[in-house]
């Protein structure tokens, strides 16, 4: 429409130059009408082409404003002058139908990302009041770019971006926590926990926030995994020479005459058969060493759960855990390394704390998650 316009108002100034001349002409003849000497035709021809062109341009200056919704009384324009201002009224629609275009589009991107901030949950905790509460800003902020539209649109489309990026900052860390690099990691964490606070930012970094439809469905359990947790423990029958070297005990006739007629119902369970006892773990049911088949396993005890873990099933969990930590958790890598040089070179603890401190006072201020970007690595 722009390009229409320009082409209006060279015609306007066309029009304009081919008046003037046409005048002076037109003046000529008025004193040759007093000697009573008759217009040429040429010039009545002139006369009539200016009028036609008058009128076309005025016709295509009223479908322009029309299609801008400028309401123009026709009947008033009935000279140059007069098409002079709807030129001008031209031109303020057009730049107000862009500026209502740029509105519309930075408040539609607005609403789709604000949909996504309210699509969030929390992979673990449903009420997780941090992200109910960014949810519920976001959802006021909804209502209101729904609605009726501002009244300086131009002042609207730049303050909106503002508002929205503590929200679309949200929408990239809970979206993006495993495939960013760690500076965008660490600066997306600093710019919501200032918005949001440190508990959503942090759930955010740790990929505990997602979509309700992408939430990762649960492993099937593996034959050397966790059994389940109704699950009973079963042991093998005893060897024959265990049975052989162990005297029978006489049945006890109360106890018989007691026992249920029924055969008692034995769970199934998935995990492997255990057929050495376990040693004792720690207090509160801690892991001891059980013989499975061949080999020796782990045996993880869980309430009323037994689990037994493989040397190999072991070797791919710490395998997956290391590859996960050089992934996402590269402070720790370093900060292992350290503790295993501080082992290696026989220091206390005490005393090791002590030399850190001295070599960098600021240890206590740096982020666990930014240490590694410190010293070389060596503040890990």
């Amino acid at each position: 429409m722009t390009q229409t316009r320009e082409d209006l108002g060279r015609r306007l100034s066309a029009l304009r130059a081919d008046f003037a001349a046409l005048g002076a002409r037109a003046a000529d003849a008025a004193s040759a009408l007093a000697a009573k000497l008759p217009p040429s035709s040429a010039l009545l021809d002139e006369l009539s082409a200016a009028r036609e062109a008058f009128t076309e341009l005025r016709t295509a200056m009223v479908q322009e404003a029309s299609a801008l919704d400028v309401v123009l009384d026709v009947e008033r324009l009935g000279t140059l002058r007069d098409l002079e201002p709807v030129l001008s009224a031209i031109a303020a629609a057009e730049e107000r139908r862009m500026l209502l275009g740029a509105w519309k589009e930075t408040r539609d991107e607005a609403l789709v990302v604000l949909d996504r901030v309210m699509a969030l949950t929390h992979r673990e905790e449903k009420g997780f009041a941090p992200l109910a509460e960014c949810q519920a800003r976001a959802r006021e902020l909804h209502g209101i770019l729904a609605g009726a539209g501002p009244r300086n649109v131009e002042q609207a489309t730049r303050t909106l971006a503002a508002t929205l990026q503590p929200f679309a900052e949200v929408v990239a860390l809970a979206e993006g926590w495993n495939v960013l690099d760690d500076d965008r990691c660490a600066s997306l964490q600093d710019a919501i926990m200032e918005s949001f606070g440190r508990p959503l930012a942090l759930a955010a970094l740790r990929g505990k926030l997602g979509r309700e439809d992408d939430m990762p469905a649960v492993p099937e359990p593996r034959g050397h995994g966790r059994a389940p947790a109704d699950a009973g423990y079963v042991a093998s029958p005893p060897r024959p020479e265990a049975v052989a070297a162990t005297p029978a005990a006489a049945p006890d006739a109360t106890a018989t005459a007691a026992a249920p007629a029924a055969t008692p119902v034995v769970p199934i369970v998935s995990a492997p058969v255990v057929t050495g006892a376990p040693a004792a773990g720690p207090a509160g049911g801690g892991p001891g060493v059980a013989r499975v088949g061949d080999s020796v396993g782990e045996m993880r005890l869980s309430g009323d759960s037994i689990s037994v873990e493989t040397p190999e099933a072991r070797r791919e969990r710490e395998q997956l855990l290391e590859r996960l930590a050089r992934e996402s958790a590269r402070w720790w890598i370093a900060a292992r390394e350290g503790w295993r040089q501080m082992r290696e070179g026989g220091a206390s603890f005490a005393d090791a704390s002590r030399a850190y401190l001295e070599r960098f006072p600021y240890l206590l201020s740096v982020p666990l998650q930014e240490s590694v970007e410190h010293e070389g690595g060596r503040l890990a």
